[in-house]
């Protein structure tokens, strides 16, 4: 029986465990949560997920409810020694490092503009979180210098995570020639088909905030 990923195609999250899963040609089932419509907080998803986050992947027993466990699972049981994620623990420890920085700085600037705007605390892109989603470009692109990838000499999935995440922010806050590191290794990713086959899901996010993305 497949992995089961409760999921809503507009995360960028959700987008990484996509991108992940078609990089090893591996079949997950697709649940789709109405995340908009709050069914994330219903008792039957509650069930599975307390902390009523998505993504969120079943696989028997198995309960992961954070987008990089699950990356890191999925490669680890279904390709083992795969190099986005291997199994040598140097590489494996700058691939957590930097799943570590999306998941502690890149994405909470992501997070905190799109909480911010749909709450409607803001009509539109604030200094504030201007600066932070600056912040983690400033870091993404030192992290970058002398690197065709962001933690090892092949692509990983840190990778995954952090496209994704840039993807978003790169909406809101236009990545500049300021970072030329980071520019360059968001092109390479125009010929990756995990990416490219996934641009659905930042289209959805793209219409989801519509009304505040300049044309």
């Amino acid at each position: 029986m497949a992995p089961i990923l409760y999921t809503t195609d507009l995360s960028p999250p959700c987008r990484a465990v996509y991108m992940t899963a078609k990089a090893l040609n591996i079949d997950v089932e697709h649940k789709i949560i109405d995340f908009l419509n709050d069914a994330h907080l219903k008792d039957d998803f509650l069930k599975i997920n307390p902390k009523h986050t998505i993504p969120t992947l079943t696989d028997g027993k198995l309960i992961l409810t954070d987008s990089h466990a699950i990356t890191s699972y999925l490669v680890t049981k279904y390709s083992n020694g795969n190099s986005l994620y291997p199994n040598t623990p140097e590489d494996k420890a700058l691939i957590d490092n930097m799943l570590h920085f999306d998941s502690n700085v890149a994405f909470p600037a992501l997070l905190n503009t799109c909480a911010t705007l749909r709450l409607k605390l803001a009509s539109q892109v604030t200094p504030d979180m201007i600066k932070k989603i600056e912040n983690a470009y400033s870091f993404l692109d030192k992290f970058l210098e002398g690197k065709i990838w962001v933690a090892t000499e092949k692509m990983t999935i840190a990778d995954f995570h952090l496209i994704t995440t840039v993807a978003a922010t790169n909406l809101f806050v236009p990545v500049s020639s300021c970072y030329p590191n980071l520019l360059t290794w968001m092109k390479k990713f125009e010929d990756i088909d995990a990416f490219k086959e996934t641009q659905f899901s930042l289209d959805d996010f793209r219409d989801l905030f519509k009304h505040v993305l300049k044309e």
